[in-house]
């Protein structure tokens, strides 16, 4: 429990270089794409508990079946948010998987020597992209929109984009979204052939000095079914919250 807007507004504010963002009032929030069709690009998220849950799912699923899309949501697993989640069980939605919020408690100083962190610019935007999209098994014909994405994220001065590089070889990204107090890391990943030799740990510790140096606190989201949050957990990070992704089987 607790009050999570800001997190949940860091959230939002990245993924909305993804997606489209409407907003739902001033307690919720729904993303929409037709390029990326996971549940991430794709769902209704809620800042605070103050809603009208019925009210706000069926308003939700008109949304979305005006724009030819499923609707999916993502609501936080506590107490003040029983009643939301409680409805879309009775509605037939089913719980696809459990989203982690973690925050970094302490300093975060390990490195790999061998990994150099750079800050990717218009120059290198397109090769950020490039390995975003082998790192996360991307469909290679999404290049295109990916590549479109982050040049317009890059010249965003709440966005930074880290690239690792082992030698002459890009093989990791994260990107870093700042807002209201938190430095939101997002798209952690490394390209498979280089994983395991500290490419994910060297990334991080460059954000956590970063949003020190900014005077935030440093946080991250992981899927349970992705398998590393205590990864996460060894580096310092604390589970915050969670929230259930709920979808509808058609």
């Amino acid at each position: 429990m607790g009050d999570h807007r800001d997190f949940e507004l860091n959230e939002a504010g990245w993924w909305s270089y993804w997606a489209q963002l409407e907003w739902v009032g001033t307690e919720g929030y729904i993303l929409y794409s037709n390029e990326f069709h996971e549940p991430l690009f794709n769902h209704a998220g809620v800042l605070l508990p103050n809603l009208d849950p019925k009210v706000f799912v069926l308003h939700v699923e008109e949304f979305y079946s005006g724009v030819g899309l499923p609707a999916s949501f993502m609501v936080e697993d506590s107490v003040d948010y029983h009643e939301l989640n409680q409805t879309l069980s009775s509605k037939g939605y089913e719980k696809a998987d459990t989203l982690s919020v973690m925050m970094l408690d302490g300093p975060l100083n390990r490195v790999n020597s061998d990994v150099r962190v750079l800050v990717a610019d218009r120059a290198l935007a397109d090769v950020w992209s490039e390995v975003y999209v082998s790192a996360f098994d991307e469909d290679p014909s999404l290049l295109g929109s990916v590549k479109r994405i982050v040049s317009t994220a890059v010249g965003n001065p709440n966005v930074r984009l880290l690239l690792g590089v082992i030698g002459d070889t890009p093989c990791g990204v994260t990107a870093l979204f700042t807002h209201n107090g938190y430095t939101g890391a997002y798209c952690v990943g490394t390209l498979r052939g280089q994983r395991r030799v500290g490419v994910a740990t060297t990334l991080l510790s460059y954000a956590a000095r970063y949003a020190e140096n900014l005077n935030t606190k440093l946080i991250l989201q992981t899927f349970t079914a992705d398998n590393v949050e205590g990864f996460y957990k060894k580096l310092g990070f604390r589970k915050t919250y969670t929230k259930n992704v709920w979808v509808k089987h058609l």
